[in-house]
């Protein structure tokens, strides 16, 4: 069913993105991504593992808002053609597990369409003309922008670059040649250097599944990775029609719940995947894959609330119970008898309205009394814990 109204929902680990006028700082996003044994994936297109419920979450769009910067060409649409459109995000060793999942509407305007390659190596131009799916990532987010529109994939694996992605082919430029300035000749670039892929689909639903293993040199040193992702709208109306795609979309920078509102006088949007990494999150790497549970969130509760942890005493893990009743930024952390800072285990992130749960490891921190606090814009509660080793 098509979703028309929309509430703000972010549901992942999210620093308020501000667009800066000149000359100030950029305030990047930043997710928290968990990590896994090679043992817990198999890539297959299919998200069926139980550790997927604990990826970082990249919610673009969902039923209960837009998280997307938009701009549509060829025809004018009320909406973003899709019911959801989402990424999860984990990582092992020196890979980061991406699954993306894309639920457009299909009728006679729109649907799941792929050019290029996907259909004919004489296709030169329709991998532009399709659904695109583009991730972007980059270990140098120093190098802010660079000159080609086929994903700088001189820099891959190292970044900036984006991946081109079209039914089950996750590729740079769709496998055609790009010309590298930097060389003075073209040149054809294989993924499968770098990554592994798999993908599922259903044209009559108008779902498609992605799911890939990309080798990165930064995961493995535990240091942060510029991460965005966007895509194209296509269909084969638009196709026939104009030979084009009708608009393309990206996950930042973007204003909340207004899919269609340029957020600070940028211009295009795929620009700021394509060709730009400046406002692109980072991901940070846990160690530990504690992640944040969520529960019966179909009823809705009366007020915030801070639950008892459990166990308590705890050795050297426990479990934090909280409730939301709106979608306020919340932020959760855990002091020391001092009042120093050891943990934040959720900063500024919005949640629906329901329980969570998530876990506090005190496994680097000595014995004794620990406060944690729930902090909301209209509430706040601290509770005492002991870690007893």
């Amino acid at each position: 069913m098509r979703k028309l109204y929309f509430l703000l929902l972010f549901v992942i680990p999210f620093l308020v993105l501000h667009v800066p006028a000149a000359g100030q700082d950029i305030s990047r996003p930043e997710l928290a991504v968990p990590k896994v044994s090679p043992s817990d994936i198999v890539i297959d297109g299919v998200m069926d593992e139980a550790v997927w419920d604990q990826a970082a979450e990249v919610n673009v769009i969902t039923a209960t808002g837009f998280n997307i910067w938009a701009n549509s060409y060829g025809r004018d649409i009320a909406e973003p053609e899709y019911d959801e459109l989402y990424g999860r995000i984990l990582w092992t060793d020196d890979s980061l597990y991406i699954f993306l999942h894309v639920d457009e509407f299909v009728d006679d305007s729109t649907d799941l369409y792929w050019g290029g390659r996907f259909v004919s190596d004489q296709d030169t131009f329709g991998h532009w003309a399709g659904d695109q799916l583009f991730v972007g990532l980059s270990n140098r987010l120093g190098v802010e922008s660079w000159n080609n529109w086929e994903g700088n994939p001189l820099a891959a694996p190292d970044g900036p670059y984006h991946l081109m992605i079209m039914g089950d082919r996750v590729t740079l430029n769709d496998g055609f040649p790009v010309w590298v300035s930097e060389l003075d000749t073209a040149l054809i670039f294989d993924t499968a250097e770098f990554l592994r892929s798999a993908a599922t689909w259903d044209k009559e639903t108008g779902v498609w599944n992605v799911e890939i293993a990309v080798h990165n040199p930064n995961v493995k040193a535990n240091a942060s990775v510029g991460f965005n992702m966007g895509g194209s709208f296509g269909s084969t109306a638009a196709r026939e029609s104009s030979g084009d795609a009708y608009g393309y979309y990206t996950w930042l920078p973007h204003v909340p719940d207004e899919p269609f509102t340029d957020p600070g006088d940028l211009g295009w949007c795929a620009s700021y995947i394509q060709q730009n990494s400046e406002y692109w999150a980072l991901l940070n790497f846990v160690t530990s894959p504690t992640g944040i549970h969520g529960a019966d969130k179909n009823v809705i509760p009366e007020t915030f609330a801070l639950m008892q942890n459990y166990p308590n005493p705890f050795n050297p893990t426990t479990t934090i119970r909280f409730v939301v009743n709106d979608q306020s930024p919340l932020t959760l952390k855990v002091y020391d008898m001092l009042g120093k800072e050891v943990s934040v285990l959720i900063n500024n992130r919005v949640f629906s309205p329901g329980t969570y749960s998530v876990s506090f490891n005190g496994t680097s921190l000595s014995s004794g009394i620990y406060f944690y606090q729930l902090i909301t814009d209209n509430f706040m509660e601290t509770r005492k814990m002991i870690l007893m080793k």
